[in-house]
């Protein structure tokens, strides 16, 4: 009996599912703050918004999920509205346009998207 109570409580440890973690930034190239309201769709749905100063980097979502995303898709099903200015003129593009991300596997279990803005942006 023992035996077999130790084979189930194997079995039930791997066959968890593990969280795949996002980091989803904004890269701020300009020489100004940019501001970014943010409407979620995941975990915690509701608006955030951020100040990103200039020449930086910030995290602006940190979704989770048991499978995993391997393309740009999952800013668009993790994050439903996206808006960003700089001193009051709105980005000149679509910020959820996924071609406009870069995705880096961090590793097994992490992966990172970046969004890149340059001053060219809001021109």
């Amino acid at each position: 009996m023992k035996k077999i109570y130790t084979i189930f409580i194997v079995l039930c440890l791997c066959s968890c599912d593990k969280f795949i973690y996002y980091d989803i930034a904004i890269q701020n190239n300009c020489n100004d703050t940019i501001e970014v309201v943010l409407e979620r769709t995941y975990q915690n749905p509701g608006f955030s918004s951020f100040s990103i100063s200039a020449q930086s980097e910030l995290i602006i979502a940190k979704p989770h999920t048991i499978f995993t995303v391997n393309d740009k898709s999952v800013i668009i099903v993790f994050i439903k509205k996206l808006e960003i200015s700089k001193e009051g003129t709105p980005i000149n593009l679509n910020p959820l346009d996924t071609s406009r991300w870069s995705l880096e596997k961090i590793n097994k279990w992490e992966y990172k998207y970046l969004l890149t803005l340059y001053p060219e942006d809001f021109e």
